[in-house]
């Protein structure tokens, strides 16, 4: 978490923009725009050749390299000012977001920790985006257990049999606090696709126990699209946008809006994202599911990685465990 709010965490790839996003790239001192990010933003964010420093249309280039001089040719000292003019635009700008790419880091030269150590300096605005490398250098490394969640739709339930699986649900994520805890691990990471239902329920879960345990508990939502919640009530919104904002990371698998983003084939990518997490031999997934479609892919997929997953079927009131165990 940034300046008590989460993390934004840029698309893998990015190949379109929204309206009001700015899209930060590495660019050289000739502006000679040719290659990798640059290149993008010049063919699609109105990057200007020849122009090698700040706001470019929909594009902010940060100068990192100087061609005649070759790799780690611009003094850290000397990105760090440029990345302190962009955090201010940004913080005077709240309309625009600014996805930013590792910059200095391909073809300049420098690592992910070096840049990370620059922007780490700063309180980001909640409105600057990083690449998933730079967050993993600005938040600690230690021990982590990773625990990702999937399961049914709210819909699905009625009050009665809500209350049954909620109380499910908080009993199997307590107990992987619980096996973190005796396993030795100093941090217990939670992922949550962040859907109404068994996703949102884990979230509120998982915030009430953060101060319960001696080990850090994190919790990353995985945003499919920037307008998951276009086709939910005012109240659903409201509870999923507070949540969103209380979560230490928001990965977005697209920077677009749903049908831009591909429709359901985002919902997909999402779900792979979040069993890509889940890679040590501990790590597991928690699934609430009632052996129906939809939930089914996202189980199959982690199943075929040998993933453990330990499944609750509330219409059987079963457990089910899949993977190494």
């Amino acid at each position: 978490m940034s300046n008590n709010h989460p993390y934004k965490i840029i698309p893998d790839r990015v190949i379109k923009l929204a309206e009001n996003q700015i899209f930060v790239f590495g660019s050289n001192t000739q502006g000679r725009h040719g290659a990798g990010s640059a290149l993008f933003a010049r063919q699609y964010c109105n990057a200007e050749y020849g122009n090698p420093q700040g706001r470019q249309g929909q594009s902010w280039a940060i100068v990192t390299k100087d061609l005649n001089k070759g790799i780690r040719s611009i003094p850290l000292p000397q990105i760090k000012s440029q990345i302190e003019k962009l955090v201010e635009y940004a913080k005077t700008h709240p309309e625009l977001e600014f996805l930013t790419t590792r910059i200095g880091c391909n073809l300049a030269g420098y690592t992910d920790l070096e840049i990370a150590s620059l922007i780490s300096n700063f309180n980001l605005p909640p409105n600057i985006w990083l690449p998933q490398e730079f967050v993993d250098c600005l938040i600690e490394d230690k021990p982590t257990l990773k625990v990702a969640f999937t399961g049914n739709s709210h819909k699905k339930f009625d009050e009665e049999g809500w209350k049954q699986v909620r109380n499910r649900l908080e009993g199997m994520i307590v107990r992987a606090c619980d096996r973190s805890v005796e396993w030795g691990y100093k941090r217990i990471q939670f992922y949550s696709g962040m859907a109404l239902g068994v996703d949102t329920a884990a979230v509120e879960i998982v915030l009430g126990l953060k101060d319960k345990y001696p080990i850090e508990i994190n919790l990353t939502a995985a945003v499919h699209c920037i307008n998951q919640d276009a086709k939910w009530n005012n109240l659903d919104k409201q509870k999923y946008h507070w949540l969103l904002s209380q979560c230490d990371a928001i990965k977005f698998i697209s920077n677009l809006l749903y049908q831009e983003a591909g429709g359901i084939k985002c919902l997909n990518a999402r779900n792979r994202w979040i069993v890509n997490q889940i890679k040590n031999a501990h790590d597991m997934m928690i699934a609430i599911w009632d052996g129906q479609a939809g939930t089914a892919n996202f189980i199959a997929d982690a199943a075929k990685l040998n993933h453990r997953v330990i499944i609750y079927n509330w219409v059987t009131s079963t457990y089910q465990k899949l993977g190494n165990w």
